[in-house]
């Protein structure tokens, strides 16, 4: 049975933004950080693989989080390795969860980095993914080394982020990533290019590529004088260089039809 932590874990209030991704789109992001302190390391050890202290829940971005520390590994292939994984608890909820991570240890006295930020995103769902973090965080040996020369005493640092966005896109983006495939859209003429757009937004940062082909390929054949601002403005922020070619084609046919009718009129 794996072992809870009694040493002390602090969360810092979390910290909400918003970042506009272009002039009609907009997602928030919740940030917050957990220390997880491993007050006497040497005493740890030998606790087995696979068993952990563990940090009280936290809550950031509507769900709830907790951070495992492995003294010797989270599994039989960590290479005499201790472990972090944080653990989404929200596995009931049918929805994308989209985080990105920094963990790090220091040494608690001297606030020096035992293991500097380590970074990485993860895309949470019931079905797919309840942990993220790394099997090989720190060698043992150097938290022995480490010890033996000061107190046994580390923080486990993790700041998290949390990307919100409207319910709507994210049944889409699940949809997909069930199945491979847009969802029928019971409108005749389609989906919006404001759903789109915001869809092109939602697969670029879950890194599904083949979506965001398709979102692109869509909004290149409706660009027009409403909308061209807003998808220049994507095309730049999520790197669709068909898109922006696009983008700068329609803005040269106009210019080009505003500099015919001007001559003709002269």
């Amino acid at each position: 049975m794996a072992k809870s932590s009694t040493s002390a874990a602090e969360e810092r209030v979390p910290e909400d933004s918003e970042i506009t991704t272009s002039r009609s789109i907009t997602v928030t992001e919740s940030t917050a950080t957990l220390s997880l302190e491993v007050t006497d390391y040497p005493k740890l050890k030998g606790m087995g693989v696979g068993q952990f202290i563990k940090s009280r829940v936290f809550k950031v971005g509507g769900n709830d989080w907790e951070m495992r520390f492995y003294p010797d590994g989270c599994n039989n292939e960590c290479d005499d390795n201790a472990s972090v994984l944080v653990y989404y608890l929200n596995a009931r909820k049918e929805e994308l969860v989209s985080t990105r991570w920094a963990l790090s240890m220091l040494e608690k006295k001297s606030q020096v980095d035992v293991v500097s930020p380590m970074v990485g995103k993860c895309v949470f769902t019931r079905r797919k993914l309840s942990n993220w973090g790394y099997a090989e965080f720190v060698k043992k040996a150097k938290l022995d080394s480490l010890s033996e020369l000061g107190d046994g005493c580390f923080m486990i640092l993790c700041c998290v982020k949390v990307v919100d966005m409207e319910p709507a896109i994210f049944d889409m983006i699940l949809h997909y990533i069930y199945t491979d495939l847009m969802p029928i859209c019971d409108d005749e003429e389609g989906y919006t290019i404001a759903v789109m757009q915001h869809l092109l937004v939602a697969s670029d940062r879950y890194g599904l590529d083949r979506l965001k082909l398709k979102c692109e390929e869509e909004l290149c054949e409706r660009i027009d004088a409403e909308t061209i601002a807003t998808t220049s403005a994507l095309a730049d922020q999520h790197h669709c260089e068909r898109l922006k070619d696009a983008c700068q084609k329609f803005e040269l046919s106009q210019l080009t039809k505003v500099l015919w009718v001007t001559t003709a009129t002269d």
